[in-house]
């Protein structure tokens, strides 16, 4: 199974071109409109007009889901994760960081401080229906994803177009569109790991004011998923080591500041942990889930080739190698490997009792505080995975290919994600929005062993 098994509640929506052709076409009329205005545009601002046109094909690729905001739940509805976090949010989780019983809190306990996606929920609330803003949340999220990912290539040297092709595995791969289907709102919220590259990167370039930029990037990252903040701590660190000047000893120093303030809330959310469950039960019972296996070939439960691009994944370890002599190289290859090491969780191949221990892993388990909570190791990942596409780029520009090359990569990119991610069965459907409500029992069912 790719995911926990449908509720018995679950009610599904038919949504193909036949059963609602209105959708579809709503959704074609909306992404040529946006690809129009894209290009037009593009002449005269080259930035914006390239930021319609990603929109234009999230649009487009995910039809009907931007019919659907309202109509419908983007994937499997009702799940563990995704009602409970849509109850907390009726509930006003995300405003308890704020209360004066707010450490505690038993709601804050469970899900920790990082409430800050809930706050874009409420912003979208006042547009749209509550299920709606979740709705259209995710496509948000997708799209600022693919959007961050070619700014941070663009800051790198590489030109629109290409950019925009080696950002879209990043933004529309398997396990953001999986997260999307079953998990909640924020898994699927991979922006950040981008957009704080490219804030540590202008920030080595040229200092001053970016520094602080990096650390509020960083900020809203921890606020908004602490899985991001655990990310670009690593892509921080080893910038740090490699480097060893003053730019990158002043945004850690900075970044870390920023910081001080959500450990301590947070350590102090946790200061009970065995209430919430034993570590050791965590470890074995979630993080130990997420595995990489060579025989069958499959990433976290979803099959290699599916779930990453392996011609850009290829051609970013060959470029990290042409490159090897560069600093950025050396950087971005001790990225993957730190972060693909730790994204393996407890075992490095394999489960528990059949693979082989994870040192790297189990090191950061034991000596990083509340590292314990990492029950998803596989997100950490997309940091070694967003490098990768990187390098792809940056060794595709290298050779400067003309439009015709870059249209045929580009047709044959979105056939292989037809095939590869748009027609796999972890793809979210859509469901009716049935009404839950939160247990008055769910205390006890989550604190009482």
């Amino acid at each position: 199974m790719y995911g926990p098994p449908p509720s018995t509640r679950q009610v599904e929506l038919l949504s193909g071109p036949l059963d609602l052709p209105w959708a579809w076409a709503a959704c074609a009329l909306l992404g040529f409109a946006l690809l129009g205005l894209g290009l037009w545009l593009r002449r005269r601002h080259e930035t914006p007009g390239w930021l319609l046109i990603i929109g234009a094909q999230v649009a487009l690729l995910t039809a009907p889901s931007a019919a659907l905001v309202e109509r419908a739940v983007w994937g499997a509805w009702p799940t563990v994760d995704k009602a409970g976090s849509f109850l907390f949010y009726l509930d006003g989780v995300h405003l308890r960081p704020f209360s004066t019983g707010a450490l505690d809190d038993p709601s804050l306990a469970l899900i920790g401080v990082h409430v800050g996606h809930l706050w874009l929920t409420a912003l979208l609330d006042l547009v749209f229906s509550t299920h709606g803003a979740f709705h259209a949340q995710a496509l948000l999220q997708i799209w600022l994803a693919w959007v961050c990912g070619w700014l941070l290539l663009r800051n790198l040297g590489a030109r629109p177009w290409t950019a925009m092709l080696a950002a879209m595995p990043f933004a529309m791969g398997l396990h953001v569109f999986r997260d999307v289907t079953w998990y909640t709102i924020e898994k699927s919220a991979v922006f950040g790991i981008p957009l704080f590259l490219w804030a540590i990167n202008r920030a080595r370039l040229r200092g001053g004011g970016q520094v602080a930029l990096a650390a509020l990037v960083m900020l809203g990252c921890a606020v908004f998923n602490w899985y991001l903040a655990l990310v670009n701590l690593a892509l921080l660190g080893l910038w740090l080591l490699g480097a060893r000047s003053r730019r990158a000893l002043l945004t850690t120093a900075a970044c870390c500041l920023a910081l001080a303030p959500l450990i301590l809330f947070q350590s102090l959310l946790l200061r009970d942990a065995g209430a919430l469950t034993d570590p050791q039960r965590f470890l074995w019972e979630r993080a130990a889930l997420d595995v990489l296996t060579l025989w069958p070939p499959r990433w976290y439960h979803l099959e290699l080739w599916r779930a990453l691009n392996l011609p850009l994944m290829l051609l970013g370890a060959v470029g990290l190698w042409l490159q090897r002599e560069r600093p950025e190289a050396r950087y971005g290859a001790a990225v993957v490997l730190v972060l693909g090491l730790l994204s393996t969780g407890p075992m490095l191949l394999g489960e528990q009792g059949s693979g082989l221990p994870n040192p790297v892993f189990m090191a950061a388990w034991k000596l990083v505080p509340g590292f314990w909570r990492i029950a998803r190791p596989e997100f950490l990942f997309e940091g070694a995975w967003l490098v990768l596409l990187a390098s792809a780029a940056l060794a595709l520009e290298r050779w400067r290919p003309g439009w015709r090359t870059l249209l045929a990569l580009q047709v044959a990119l979105l056939m292989g994600w037809a095939w590869g991610v748009r027609g796999h069965p972890a793809y979210p459907g859509f469901s009716e929005p049935v009404p839950v409500q939160l247990s008055p029992d769910w205390q006890r069912e989550v604190f009482e062993p």
